[in-house]
């Protein structure tokens, strides 16, 4: 049966109650009630078509919902209330039903007298005679528009219940304990490895458990659902790939201990345990380290008086477990004369003098005295309070070794001296050998003018001054020499640098003209003072000088030349600077010349340089080296000049 439009002539009638809904044409006999009154009552639109589908009538519900009358809506049809998209169903509807001879349904939307297309599940019903024939059918379509929104409603919040349930790894069921009905949501299903088609059983959930979990968790499950407790524990679960996830299984009986009905959640809690186990981890190494390192640390809001501390800075602090640390007993913890000092360097609330970094001594329980270093910064929080965030170390052995440190370099600076004294031995006789030399020959000419018969007195006499001269040179390298090996502490005192170099050239001057060395020097007029131990900085005038001259021991190819050079650096500070044209600087020597016991020389010691570096930053100075282009190296360091 095919369903026609109703737009064409005679598709109409006027409904005529005596004549029976299955569409027979003989007329019924007459009942005692109205069955079109019937009709009318009806809450829903019925509608009866002939056999071509042509409908024949409309009951009031229809035509108040169309908003036509009887006329306009059989001359219009009911086609044209159905919504467009839903006119093809429609149509099939009406096909399917002639061909199967079945009443058959579908849900479509209909137009009414507002404009507004509203949700219908529309039933047609066909009739038939003895022979098979259709004789009509009649159809109702009933209001589902509430339903609809229901059921739209209902998807929107299990759609939102799935997706939440997958951000945050949670599962639902519900389980039946008598009859073993269960329950999974699709992320219980997703949690579990299972396909949504299978139908979930307690023994495929207990397939998933960890093998070492296995009888733990089925004696919890089996025990609390036969007396209908409660369930809330964790497990893990073992996946058919071998992957091992952590799940919590929390599941609550609505009903008596009798008939247990279970509904509750499986939470997937792996990375919260991995998180855990990270953090456990975490923590064991951040211990370790700060053992290790003897380095505390601590959180202290700076609007209150505790401190969060950890394990290390209660025990350089000497403070128990469990005991509530104050600031007013780290305070407490501090040598009287440090505070003071503290207080004094960083005058205003304790906040800012947290916010800084100290060295302060504490007195230990036993008595003895601690060195600790301690470093603060004040940081802003979220909710506005300030927090000192902060460190404390225990350097008490760096301190004690610095102090062992400082006395090993003035003895081995002693030392280096003293090894020296075989090679400066030379310079010094030779220095000295000079000016006797000349008291013999003017004590000579003394004599030998004195014993004439007619002497020659102002020959004698400056005979004998040049000998007075020459003693007094001979006496200051004497003392130059006495000076140098002498063990003394440094004598702090305003030096002429450049006539601190002229006595060391003069030192080496016989083993400068021994290796046939061109001398050049370039002191700087008007040098300002600079203020240090004159020996000691005459000692690094010597290393850098000798370090030239043994350097160009082995150089024939090119003649040999050492420039001394003093001056004022942009900065305005003293400047000593010595060059030579030597075989220059290899790369791995750059970064290592000024470290103890490192030589670049076959039978050196490797402890000038380096005590020339701790006498020159002892003295406030800068040491330096760079190579030079073609041949030949620098050194040298910088002074601050002496202020008035």
């Amino acid at each position: 049966m095919s369903l026609p439009d109703n737009s064409d002539e005679g598709s109409g009638g006027e409904y005529d109650p005596n004549t029976s809904l299955s569409g027979l044409k003989e007329p019924q006999p007459q009942i005692p009630f109205d069955p079109g009154a019937m009709v009318e009552a009806i809450p829903a639109a019925v509608w009866v078509t002939k056999p071509d589908g042509i409908v024949q009538f409309f009951n009031r519900f229809y035509l108040d919902y169309v908003g036509l009358s009887l006329e306009e809506a059989l001359k219009e049809g009911i086609r044209a209330a159905v919504h467009p998209d839903d006119d093809r169903a429609f149509v099939q509807l009406f096909d399917e039903v002639g061909k199967r001879k079945l009443a058959l349904q579908c849900e479509l939307r209909m137009r009414g007298a507002d404009g507004i297309y509203r949700w219908f599940i529309c039933s047609l019903n066909p009739s038939f005679d003895a022979n098979s024939r259709l004789l009509g059918c009649c159809g109702t379509c009933i209001n589902i528009e509430e339903r609809k929104k229901v059921e739209a409603e209902l998807r929107r919040n299990e759609a939102f219940l799935a997706q939440g349930q997958r951000l945050t790894a949670t599962g639902s069921t519900w389980w039946n304990v008598k009859t073993g009905e269960i329950i999974w949501s699709e992320e219980t299903y997703r949690q579990m490895g299972y396909p949504p088609d299978v139908a979930p059983t307690v023994d495929l959930a207990m397939n998933r458990l960890h093998p070492e979990d296995a009888e733990r968790v089925a004696a919890t499950i089996l025990g609390n659902s036969a007396k209908g407790l409660d369930i809330d524990m964790e497990h893990r679960l073992m996946m058919p790939d071998g992957r091992v996830t952590h799940c919590r299984i929390v599941l609550h009986n609505q009903q008596d201990s009798e008939n247990p009905v279970y509904v509750g959640a499986m939470a997937n809690i792996t990375g919260w345990k991995e998180s855990e186990a990270r953090e456990r981890r975490n923590a064991l190494l951040l211990a370790a380290g700060e053992r290790i390192g003897r380095t505390g640390t601590f959180s202290w809001i700076t609007d209150g008086k505790d401190l969060t501390a950890s394990p290390e800075f209660r025990r350089i602090l000497e403070f128990d477990e469990n005991e509530n640390i104050t600031v007013e007993k780290c305070l407490s913890r501090i040598v009287p004369e440090d505070v003071a000092t503290l207080i004094g360097k960083t005058p205003g609330t304790l906040a800012e003098m947290a916010n800084a970094e100290h060295d302060v001594r504490i007195r230990a329980t036993d008595g003895s005295i601690r060195h600790i270093k301690f470093i603060g910064q004040v940081e802003t929080r979220e909710d506005g309070r300030e927090e000192c965030l902060g460190a404390v170390r225990d350097v008490t052995q760096q301190r004690q070794a610095e102090e062992m440190l400082d006395q090993l370099r003035t003895e081995l600076s002693r030392l280096t001296g003293a090894m020296s004294i075989a090679e400066m031995a030379a310079s010094v006789a030779h220095e000295v050998n000079q000016p006797l030399a000349g008291m013999v020959a003017n004590a000579s000419t003394v004599l030998r003018m004195l014993s004439t018969e007619t002497p020659d007195v102002p020959a004698a006499l400056e005979a004998a001054r040049r000998g007075l001269r020459d003693a007094n040179r001979g006496a200051e390298v004497v003392q130059r020499l006495r000076a140098l090996f002498r063990k003394e502490l440094p004598v702090m005192s305003l030096v002429d640098l450049n006539g601190a170099v002229r006595e060391v050239l003069l030192l080496l001057r016989s083993s400068i003209r021994r290796n046939r060395i061109a001398l050049r020097s370039e002191l700087a007029l008007e040098l300002p003072l600079v203020r240090g131990d004159r020996v000691q900085l005459q000692q690094v005038v010597m290393n850098m000088l000798k370090n030239a001259i043994e350097t160009l021991e082995h150089v024939s190819d090119r003649p040999k030349s050492v420039q001394v050079v003093t001056g004022l650096t942009g900065d305005g500070e003293a400047e000593f600077v010595v060059q030579d044209n030597g075989p220059g600087l290899r790369p791995e020597d750059m970064a290592r010349m000024f470290e103890p016991y490192y030589t670049s020389k076959p039978h050196g010691m490797g402890v000038g340089l380096f005590l020339s570096k701790s006498i020159v930053e002892s003295h406030g100075g800068r040491i330096f080296m760079r190579p030079q282009t073609g041949f030949g190296a620098v050194f040298g360091f910088t002074l601050p000049v002496a202020r008035s």
